[in-house]
């Protein structure tokens, strides 16, 4: 059963859950190699069509074309061609949780394990709703919702739950313990994450809204982060995929601190972070408006203490900043 299974997954042609395990779940290590690979399928039974190969370089494990999917979203269609363009993304945006999951060991091991790259078992859920969230929902105790749609009212989701949102993000989640949030579109300006405890966020789209953690924090954002980020402790990881023009600041007290922006992130985006004296601040910095090195902190013009590094890898002083102009694929909403 087990070299089938790999045999379907090096295929690209994954069997329905069921009809290898009844309502069990695909072992966690098979869902991750399938993820990792792209070998989703569709709900025609197909496997997608072969991207062209290139020479220039390896193929990026985490990209995908949201500019495509943005331009069927905005293009006339009725709900249910909606939440069908919203499934197909939900699959592309599993393979970059998968991504995360194998370089942040164990990462979102409970998505994963849950939605099976979109073959569910649905006794498992504590909720789903089949459309737009548009009343407030409290999720129990390790328990899971899916909102098939966007999320336009409230979410709890109490000790360690898990939150899936196909759609946007335009209302307040809140979680504790070891919670997962996991947004197939944007944080929209009235989008807002709290947490507390051990949080993993990752977020399709762009974020615009507003994260609070009082506790651990590791957010992947696929599109730009333009909001506002408040940091806990011990510790905070940020991703960027596209441009970084927002803020982050500590919810009470600095402490660790890493932020990864692969497209542009000005210098004095940087010393403003550096000013609230978080314990240690590291940044890679795909683009910025500063010379390429490694630059410390306490080398900075006006800086009382060294509080960190940050690397930038390419300058360009003249760019004009575009929201996902950085970055192939990111476009804005």
């Amino acid at each position: 059963m087990q070299r089938s299974l790999v045999n379907c997954v090096l295929s690209g042609q994954l069997p329905p859950c069921r009809a290898l395990f009844g309502d069990w779940q695909w072992p966690f290590q098979v869902v991750l190699l399938a993820a990792s690979l792209g070998g989703c399928v569709s709900d025609a039974g197909q496997p997608p069509e072969p991207k062209p190969k290139t020479l220039v370089g390896p193929a990026v494990p985490y990209d995908f074309d949201r500019a495509r999917y943005d331009a069927r979203l905005e293009a006339p269609g009725g709900a249910s061609a909606r939440a069908e363009i919203l499934r197909v993304r939900w699959a592309d945006v599993l393979r970059i949780v998968a991504y995360v999951s194998i370089l942040d060991d164990p990462g979102f091991y409970k998505t994963l394990s849950q939605d099976q790259l979109g073959v569910l078992s649905p006794s498992s859920w504590g909720q789903r709703i089949d459309s737009d969230l548009t009343a407030p929902i409290e999720v129990g105790q390790s328990r899971q919702c899916r909102i098939e749609g966007d999320c336009l009212a409230n979410i709890r989701a109490l000790e360690s739950g898990v939150v899936h949102i196909l759609g946007d993000l335009s209302a307040t989640v809140v979680v504790d313990g070891q919670g997962e949030i996991v947004i197939g579109g944007s944080v929209t300006e009235t989008g807002r994450i709290v947490a507390d405890g051990i949080t993993k966020v990752l977020v399709g789209g762009d974020f615009r809204g507003q994260a609070v953690s009082s506790g651990s924090l590791m957010m992947w954002v696929h599109g730009s982060l333009t909001g506002d980020v408040e940091t806990g402790a011990p510790s905070t990881d940020l991703h960027i995929m596209g441009d970084f023009t927002g803020s982050v600041r500590p919810h009470e007290k600095g402490a660790l601190l890493a932020i990864d922006v692969h497209g542009f992130m000005a210098e004095s985006d940087v010393t403003a972070i550096l000013e609230h004296g978080y314990t240690d601040a590291n940044f890679s910095i795909g683009i910025s408006d500063v010379s390429p090195g490694v630059h410390f902190g306490g080398l900075l013009e006006g800086m009382k203490r060294l509080t960190g590094s940050w690397v930038v890898h390419r300058q360009d002083s003249q760019r004009a900043l575009q929201d996902g102009g950085a970055v192939a694929n990111v476009s804005k909403d």
